[in-house]
């Protein structure tokens, strides 16, 4: 298969029993390109390898991530968002407690990277921060920000959260 190496997703098999016999299906999760327009990701997707370029020149591939941490979190904001804003204390600070074991991705397709360096600046943040122009905001068909997704070591998307802020430190945790 196509797998992304770091990646091991499980098989979904489905059987259906009908008066002429049983068929048999055989599901296994799609990886898309880096082009993620297409897809149609939700809680259970596997969610498609991509490589992604922080403002300071470091290179993030999904699969190589997924090798060495135990959950991957793409935070989707833009600049003039203010419940993005109120969030990123808190992912500083579980970024700084859990970053042996977490990455955190926060990626605006919206703003300038002017902005995106004001905004790091501005608030001190220790996790990578990124312009993102791979189609994530139609594959995940949102509507509004904050968005986060929360990627489990296989691959699979484990949570998405959407149109609301984290309130509180301890839901992030």
């Amino acid at each position: 298969t196509n797998v992304p190496e770091g990646y091991a997703p499980q098989k979904d098999r489905y059987t259906y029993q009908s008066d002429y016999g049983a068929i048999v299906l055989n599901i296994v999760p799609v990886i898309y390109p880096d082009d993620h327009s297409k897809a149609a990701y939700e809680v259970g997707s596997v969610m498609g390898d991509f490589t992604i370029t922080d403002i300071d020149g470091k290179t993030h591939q999904l699969s190589r991530l997924l090798q060495e941490k135990k959950l991957v979190i793409l935070n989707f904001w833009y600049y003039n968002c203010v419940p993005c804003k109120a969030e990123f204390p808190y992912f500083n600070s579980v970024y700084q407690r859990y970053g042996d074991d977490i990455e955190i991705l926060a990626m605006n397709h919206i703003d300038n990277e002017s902005l995106v360096w004001k905004l790091r600046s501005d608030m001190g943040l220790r996790f990578p921060l990124a312009m993102e122009r791979l189609g994530f905001q139609q594959g995940f068909g949102m509507r509004s920000y904050p968005f986060s997704v929360f990627i489990g070591s296989d691959g699979r998307i484990l949570y998405i959260r959407k149109n609301i802020g984290f309130l509180s430190e301890p839901e992030l945790d």
